[in-house]
């Protein structure tokens, strides 16, 4: 049996997820093809919104139009790639991760739900998926025996230095190098999430 090695912090964003040992694994959904097929969407939607609002102005069923029914197809087959794509991307991380055989793995406890009252971020985190991937590397850890532990999701992993423990009152979303004025620490401010994800005393 392979040996474990250390435990992992794993920090999720919206842009990609990183581990402690500083891994970096690129979410899809910056990728050239989805940003395509996402703008694809966007646009069959608006075509489609237009026709139903069409259709109550002169009272037309739009169970008889064949372009609707057409525009329908099109836009379920595009929903249904981009699931795909999301989903295979999920579990080559996940097996990406969990190869490297740790000894368990720390991830934050999301609280998605108030995240999305972030109007800046909601779009973003509605195709994200953190949940999703979540399930899958759940799914996949318990395969290999290793643990996912999770932390309380009100802990600061992102704020606090993960050399001396100082903690920011603020840091904003678009600062992406956690400078600590304590201990003068300069890292990418996910690799430190991911740090202190790893040094949490359960």
């Amino acid at each position: 049996e392979k040996e474990q090695s250390s435990p992992l912090g794993l920090d999720l964003n919206i842009s990609n997820f990183v581990t402690s040992n500083n891994d970096v694994y690129k979410n899809i959904n910056s990728s050239k093809k989805v940003k395509k097929l996402s703008r694809r969407l966007k646009r069959y939607q608006r075509r489609i919104s237009k026709k139903i609002e069409y259709s109550k102005q002169n009272k037309i069923k739009l169970s008889t139009c064949k372009n609707f029914i057409k525009q329908k197809k099109q836009i379920y087959n595009i929903y249904s790639k981009l699931r795909n794509i999301r989903e295979n991307s999920y579990y080559q991380i996940s097996h990406l991760i969990l190869s490297k055989n740790p000894k368990y793995i720390v991830i934050e406890d999301l609280d998605v739900k108030s995240m999305y009252k972030n109007k800046r971020i909601a779009s973003l985190l509605q195709i994200t998926g953190f949940r999703k991937f979540v399930n899958i590397l759940e799914n996949i850890s318990s395969k290999y025996n290793i643990p996912i532990k999770k932390v309380d999701r009100y802990y600061p992993s992102s704020k606090m230095c993960s050399s001396c423990s100082r903690i920011k009152e603020k840091l904003s979303l678009s600062t992406r190098t956690y400078i600590c004025s304590s201990c003068g620490l300069s890292i990418n401010r996910d690799l430190n999430a991911s740090i202190n994800l790893l040094n949490f005393k359960f």
